[in-house]
């Protein structure tokens, strides 16, 4: 809170001395009901303005650029071959294995759930002890498989936040037609909106200016 350009400038000189591998830098979200969400509200938060938000946001991938750090998803910035794998895996929308209170995991595909299915844990931490200690292999709940218009939906707003973003031929692929098979009226309007490209073959990334208004992209899709 309070930060300006200036600032940011002087955290990436920081941050070009101390040459990381991998970067993640994400805009502070304020979520309603917390402290911070009613300070704003008081006005006793110094919070920079869109337009401000916005130039930080370009600077920040102007300097990490150049620095060797390429973007590889809205908000995070690797040395080629140091992309964080769970990540990866996770924006691809691949199995992934969830510890801990709170964490999802992703199953792979199965015939009774060709999506695969998102198990949770417990949210509270006594409920995940009282799973453990019962001695259950895993602290899971829920599970319900995936449905084909939700895996859809995250295919899209997941790849979209890559650099890759969503390639038609992979999403045909899974789900037996291209993007605009499903899509048409939202990618017509993103694309005229300038914030999404559209490629030949009908493969969707999101435009500089798309990056800036990821969430809104996403909400298209949802």
């Amino acid at each position: 809170l309070g930060q300006r350009l200036a600032d940011l400038e002087a955290e990436l000189d920081a941050l070009e001395r101390a040459a990381p591998e991998h970067a993640s830098l994400y805009e502070l979200t304020i979520e309603a009901g917390t402290p911070f969400a009613l300070a704003a509200e008081r006005g006793q938060l110094a919070q920079a303005s869109e337009d401000e938000i916005a130039r930080m946001y370009a600077r920040l991938g102007e300097r990490l650029e150049t620095a060797g750090l390429a973007r590889y998803e809205v908000s995070n910035y690797a040395r080629r071959g140091h992309e964080a794998r769970h990540n990866r895996r996770y924006w691809r929308r691949e199995p992934v294995l969830g510890l801990g209170v709170g964490a999802w995991s992703l199953d792979p595909p199965s015939t009774d759930a060709p999506f695969g299915r998102r198990p949770g844990n417990p949210r509270s931490l006594d409920a995940y002890r009282e799973r453990i200690e019962a001695g259950r292999v895993a602290a899971t709940q829920g599970g319900e498989p995936i449905r084909a218009e939700q895996a859809r939906a995250e295919a899209m707003f997941l790849g979209l936040r890559t650099r890759e973003g969503v390639r038609a031929d992979r999403f045909e692929t899974e789900f037996g037609s291209r993007p605009r098979g499903f899509f048409a009226s939202a990618i017509d309007r993103l694309v005229a909106e300038g914030l999404l490209d559209e490629d030949f073959d009908g493969s969707l990334r999101m435009s500089e200016r798309g990056l800036l208004l990821a969430d809104s992209v996403a909400a298209a899709f949802v």
